[in-house]
Protein backbone atom coordinates (compact mmCIF):
# COMPACT_ATOMS: atom_id res chain seq x y z
CA UNK A 1 0.00 0.00 0.00
CA UNK A 2 1.21 3.24 -0.80
CA UNK A 3 1.93 6.22 1.56
CA UNK A 4 -1.22 8.11 -0.07
CA UNK A 5 -3.89 5.14 0.24
CA UNK A 6 -2.94 3.79 3.88
CA UNK A 7 -1.34 5.08 7.39
CA UNK A 8 0.88 2.36 8.33
CA UNK A 9 -0.69 0.19 11.85
CA UNK A 10 2.06 1.70 13.71
CA UNK A 11 0.14 5.34 12.62
CA UNK A 12 -3.43 4.04 13.49
CA UNK A 13 -2.14 2.98 16.81
CA UNK A 14 -1.11 5.85 17.74
CA UNK A 15 -4.29 7.62 16.74
CA UNK A 16 -6.37 5.15 18.65
CA UNK A 17 -3.56 5.92 21.65
CA UNK A 18 -4.22 10.08 21.17
CA UNK A 19 -8.15 9.38 21.33
CA UNK A 20 -7.67 7.41 24.34
CA UNK A 21 -6.20 10.48 25.98
CA UNK A 22 -8.66 12.94 24.44
CA UNK A 23 -11.27 11.45 26.10
CA UNK A 24 -9.67 10.53 29.25
CA UNK A 25 -8.80 14.29 29.53
CA UNK A 26 -12.22 15.64 28.24
CA UNK A 27 -10.45 17.21 25.17
CA UNK A 28 -12.51 15.84 22.93
CA UNK A 29 -15.42 16.24 24.72
CA UNK A 30 -14.44 19.93 24.73
CA UNK A 31 -13.72 20.05 20.93
CA UNK A 32 -17.13 18.68 20.32
CA UNK A 33 -18.65 21.17 22.22
CA UNK A 34 -16.94 24.09 20.94
CA UNK A 35 -18.38 23.15 17.55
CA UNK A 36 -21.84 22.28 19.20
CA UNK A 37 -21.62 25.47 20.68
CA UNK A 38 -20.96 27.29 17.10
CA UNK A 39 -23.38 25.35 15.29
CA UNK A 40 -26.32 27.03 18.01
CA UNK A 41 -24.55 30.53 17.42
CA UNK A 42 -25.78 30.85 14.10
CA UNK A 43 -28.65 32.75 13.23
CA UNK A 44 -31.70 30.90 11.87
CA UNK A 45 -30.48 27.14 13.53
CA UNK A 46 -33.33 24.81 14.14
CA UNK A 47 -34.72 26.32 11.15
CA UNK A 48 -32.20 24.80 8.90
CA UNK A 49 -30.03 22.30 8.33
CA UNK A 50 -27.08 22.94 9.35
CA UNK A 51 -23.64 21.31 7.46
CA UNK A 52 -20.30 20.42 8.88
CA UNK A 53 -17.11 18.95 7.06
CA UNK A 54 -14.03 17.83 8.79
CA UNK A 55 -11.38 17.49 6.61
CA UNK A 56 -9.08 14.57 7.85
CA UNK A 57 -11.12 13.37 10.40
CA UNK A 58 -8.61 10.33 11.24
CA UNK A 59 -10.99 7.98 12.74
CA UNK A 60 -14.01 10.01 12.87
CA UNK A 61 -13.98 10.70 16.85
CA UNK A 62 -14.48 14.27 16.72
CA UNK A 63 -17.39 13.93 14.35
CA UNK A 64 -18.99 11.31 16.80
CA UNK A 65 -19.04 12.85 19.67
CA UNK A 66 -20.39 16.25 17.72
CA UNK A 67 -23.37 13.91 16.48
CA UNK A 68 -23.93 13.01 20.03
CA UNK A 69 -24.17 16.07 20.88
CA UNK A 70 -26.15 17.85 18.34
CA UNK A 71 -29.03 15.12 18.72
CA UNK A 72 -28.94 15.54 22.60
CA UNK A 73 -29.77 19.64 21.58
CA UNK A 74 -32.04 18.54 18.66
CA UNK A 75 -29.63 20.92 16.34
CA UNK A 76 -30.35 19.53 12.87
CA UNK A 77 -27.16 18.93 11.45
CA UNK A 78 -25.67 17.13 8.39
CA UNK A 79 -21.91 15.60 9.63
CA UNK A 80 -19.39 15.00 6.79
CA UNK A 81 -15.83 14.03 6.92
CA UNK A 82 -12.95 14.08 4.47
CA UNK A 83 -10.28 11.37 4.86
CA UNK A 84 -7.59 11.21 2.38
CA UNK A 85 -5.76 7.80 3.64
CA UNK A 86 -8.10 5.14 2.47
CA UNK A 87 -7.67 2.98 5.38
CA UNK A 88 -8.57 5.29 8.08
CA UNK A 89 -11.62 6.27 5.63
CA UNK A 90 -12.46 2.35 6.19
CA UNK A 91 -11.88 2.24 10.29
CA UNK A 92 -13.93 5.84 10.28
CA UNK A 93 -16.87 3.98 8.68
CA UNK A 94 -16.67 0.77 10.46
CA UNK A 95 -16.39 2.75 13.85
Amino acid sequence: MSDTQGLPLQGIRIIDELNRVYYRTGLLGQAADIVTDALKAIPGTGRQRLRVLEVGMRDGALLRQVAERSDDLNLPVELHGVEFRTNLARLAQAR
